[in-house]
């Protein structure tokens, strides 16, 4: 008898630790493994899909992370960081971004929405409603783009809400996701945007219009031109370059002496995609100007041989045989005379690589190989 009752006081703590060992198996050693990776992840000891492939796939990763930012025990870091492993994990990860788009803290919430954004998750348009009207800012113009991108033209009235919030953030994504979304309705408060307090909320505003074929965006755009903010003043010469129009070349021209390197780009770029008659006796004029800044005078020098102003090559030659002149503005007037296949080009390029100025002598050379292989392809002499 007593033998039996041993027996079965065995058996059933043998069933005690086989439920023990399945338990640990099942949920305890993957929740660790995933606590694992992610520290990993935070670390930046591997990479998001490292991760994914420590995780056992993009499937079986997209449900531990599931798991773990369902558990309020670890830090909210840490749960930031399982989030955006989500973005390998497509198309799996919508049920976890879903549980992550409910998480209490704000910065999981925004990291499941960009999340959502570049992995082109279509979250429910319950759960962005919801979303927008976020105690925090950052989270509510992240739920607003996530709304332009996948067209989600039932949230409009929410978004026209958002346009009057006290954050400029907010307010400038509202505007860009109205103008996505293709909403007629909302031009007049668009307009009334125009006169936002913040240059980035009429950037946006205007780029809006732009979208929905209104013609006040270019006025706009043209008045931001000097706003203090070099990222505007980029942005807009860049959205004015695309209309190729040379009633904007002055601007442009101007654009090219400003003291951002961004602005400058843009301008560049603006100016490139004009016909050379508009804006030649601009950029020769710049060129020749002693007291504009060097960098520039270089852009004019670049631009005069791209766009292929003949009568600039008298002047690009002289600048880059001028000793005295800058090494910035004589190497981009070697540049530019480069795109000239003529004989007057070659001269002053052969003259310049016997130059004593290493940086001079090199492009110089360098541009006249380019010539000599134009000629070995074309068979034409420079």
């Amino acid at each position: 008898m007593t033998l039996k009752r041993n027996l079965v006081v065995l058996a059933i703590l043998a069933m005690c630790l086989a439920c023990v060992v399945l338990f640990g198996a099942f949920f305890v050693y993957p929740a660790l493994h995933t606590r694992s990776v992610v520290q990993k992840r935070y670390a930046a000891a591997v990479g998001g899909e490292q991760a994914v492939m420590l995780l056992g796939g993009r499937k079986a990763a997209a449900r531990r992370i599931r798991q773990y930012i369902s558990l309020p025990a670890w830090a909210v870091p840490r749960k930031v960081v399982a989030t955006q492993i989500l973005e390998h994990c497509t198309p799996f990860a919508g049920d976890a971004l879903d549980v992550a788009f409910a998480d209490s803290d704000w910065s999981v919430r925004r990291a499941a929405l960009r999340v959502a954004i570049v992995a082109s998750y279509r979250a429910p348009a319950g759960t962005l409603r919801g979303l927008l009207g976020d105690g925090r800012s950052e989270v509510r113009a992240d739920a607003a783009r996530l709304a332009a991108w996948q067209g989600e033209a039932s949230l409009i009235p929410g978004l026209m809400l958002l346009l009057d919030d006290e954050a400029m953030t907010v307010r400038g994504a509202s505007c860009w996701a109205l103008g996505c979304l293709g909403s007629r309705e909302a031009v007049p408060r668009l307009l009334k945007a125009l006169e936002d307090e913040s240059g980035h909320v009429r950037v946006d505003a205007a780029m809006a219009l732009s979208k929905l074929g209104h013609p006040k965006h270019v006025e706009a755009f043209r008045g931001l031109m000097k706003h203090p903010d070099s990222a505007v003043r980029a942005y807009c010469i860049g959205n004015l370059g695309e209309l190729r129009s040379p009633r904007y070349a002055r601007d442009f021209l101007l654009a090219l002496e400003d003291r951002d390197k961004k602005v400058r780009s843009a301008a560049f770029e603006a100016v490139r995609k004009l016909k050379a008659k508009h804006v030649s006796s601009g950029l020769k004029a710049l060129l020749c100007r002693s007291d504009a800044p060097e960098d520039s005078r270089g852009d004019a020098a670049r631009l005069l041989g791209r766009l292929r102003v003949r009568d600039a090559i008298r002047i690009l030659g002289r600048v880059l045989a001028d000793r005295q002149e800058r090494r910035v503005v004589r190497v981009c007037a070697a540049m530019g005379l480069g795109y000239f296949d003529s004989p007057a080009a070659l001269s002053c390029l052969q003259a310049a690589a016997k130059c004593r100025n290493h940086w001079v002598c090199r492009i110089a050379s360098e541009e006249i190989a380019r010539m000599n292989a134009r000629k070995s392809r074309t068979g034409r002499e420079p």
